[in-house]
Parts: structure tokens; sequence; C-alpha cells
């Protein structure tokens, strides 16, 4: 280890001090799952439940039928879907300034990590803005390689080739895939660093962390599974302990990955500025 890397401080510390504010992440994110949860299955039982205009609108096919179904059952769940993603691209953004907030060496009180990730969430929304036109550009120019790989076999007698084909020309979309989600917590790890928009672009792609994620993900998606497998073996109390304390597994890895991410976002700081956090927007 070079004296560099000694100076920056490692991600077990950075997860260990922010293991209280994990916790609350952990409730926070339950109680919202549960209340949109419930919005969910009452929009979702209006949008199925008989219509009135229903056989009508079938069997007829009457424009206004359509239009009456739609106003009355479709415009309340695609209403609460389009309110779920601006509630994710703004509480959840805020959120996660706060969890990486309450890791960094100076951690304050709730509060003051408040204000601070308040100051950042324009420049954590301008990021993530810029991030979705480049998973739309990029899956868009990936996702030709399969179609264009099932024009060429299209008349192929060989199937076998023609599937497997098709799932090694998926591959590059999906490696793509985690490395834009690696890329864009590493962009928010160096905002919670005081990076401006620039250098946070310049060290979401700059710096290495994509097998990283994929491991922290594969784990998650384990104590996902074991949990989902408890449901299905286990008495109802027992299931939703086991479930529970999967569910909280996942908000522990996923803490252990941000704090890796803070980490080398840290060291990329270092690098370029001698300092742990980016001395520009302090």
């Amino acid at each position: 280890m070079s004296a560099d890397d000694a100076a920056i401080e490692p991600a077990g510390p950075r997860f260990r001090r922010a293991l209280g504010a994990t916790f609350g992440v952990h409730v926070a994110l339950g109680v919202g799952a549960y209340a949109l949860g419930a919005r969910w299955v009452g929009a979702l039982a209006g949008a199925t439940a008989p219509h009135p205009h229903g056989a009508e609108a079938l069997s007829q096919i009457a424009p206004e039928s359509f239009a009456d179904l739609a106003r009355s059952a479709l415009a309340p769940l695609t209403f609460l879907t389009f309110a779920s993603v601006l509630l994710q691209a703004l509480v959840g953004v805020l959120l996660q300034l706060v969890w990486l907030g309450a890791m960094r060496r100076d951690a304050a009180g709730w509060r003051a990590q408040l204000r601070r990730a308040l100051t950042q969430l324009p420049r954590a929304l301008a990021l993530g803005a810029l991030f979705v036109l480049a998973l739309v550009v990029g899956l868009a120019l990936l996702g030709a390689l399969p179609m264009l790989w099932h024009v060429a076999l299209a008349d192929s007698p060989d199937a076998r080739l023609h599937d497997l084909g098709m799932l090694a020309a998926c591959l590059p979309a999906v490696a793509f895939a985690f490395r834009w989600r690696a890329a864009h917590d590493l962009g928010c790890a160096a905002i919670s660093l005081d990076a401006s928009l620039r250098e946070a672009l310049r060290a979401s792609w700059r710096t290495p962390g994509t097998l990283p994620y994929v491991g922290f993900w594969a784990l998650s998606l384990t104590l996902l599974a074991l949990g989902l497998g408890a449901a299905w073996t286990l008495g109802a109390m027992a299931a939703l302990f086991v479930a529970q304390l999967a569910a909280f597994g996942r908000t522990l890895v996923r803490a252990r990955w941000l704090a890796t991410a803070q980490h080398r976002a840290a060291r990329e700081s270092h690098s370029r500025h001698g300092l742990e956090i980016w001395p520009s927007d302090q």
C-alpha cells in the first residue's frame, strides 16, 4: 500500500460509522415500500375491477367507453407510476446523499447532514439525468446487436447457434448496465464528498468499481432469494422474521458497497488534489 492509499480511510470504518443511518434508511425504505405497495394494490384493484362500460367497450369498441374506462380505472395507476418515479428521483437520491454523508470522516448530526445533502441534491439530480440519457443511448446501441444477429441468422437451420448467439449478443448490454449502475453510485459518492458535477462525472467513469458492485449485487440477490424461500417453507411469523432479516441484510450489503464507492471516490480525489474531499465546493 502506498503512502497516498494509507492516508485515505478504508471502507470498513465508513461502513461502521454509518450503521445507525443504515438502520434508519432500512426503516424508511420499509415504511415507504409498504405505503407505496398499498397504493399500488388499490390502484390495481380499481384498474382490474369490473367496469360498467367494460363489456360495451370490448364488444362494440366504442371510443367513449374506452376513454371512460381510462379516466376512471387506468388514470390513477398511470399517475401513481409517474409519481413513484418522481418520488424515487427526489427522495431516493436525497436519502442516499444523507446515507453517504453519514460515512464521511467529518460526519455531523443528522440535521447538518440533511442540510449538506440538500445543497448536494441539485448536482446529484443533474448527474442522474445525464446518466439516464447515457443509459438510453447505450442500451439503444447495444440492444441492436441481438437484433442484427437475429436478422443475420433468421434463415439458419441451426437453432442452437441462433439462440447461443442471441445470448452472447445480450452480454455487452448486461455489462454496460452493471457498469452504468456502479458508475452512478461512484458519482453520487463523489458528490457526497463535495465534488462538482464535472468532477463527479470524471470520477464515476474513471474510478474502477464494476466488479465489487457485481459481487455486492450477487450477495444481495442471494439474501433476497433466501427471504423468498423462507416465505414458502416456514410459518407466517417465522417467514416474516426471516424475510425482514434478509431485507436488512440486503440493506447492510448496500451500505457496504456505498462505503466502498465513497472510499474509491476519496482515493480519486486524493490522487488529484491530495485531499479526501474535493476542495472546490466546500
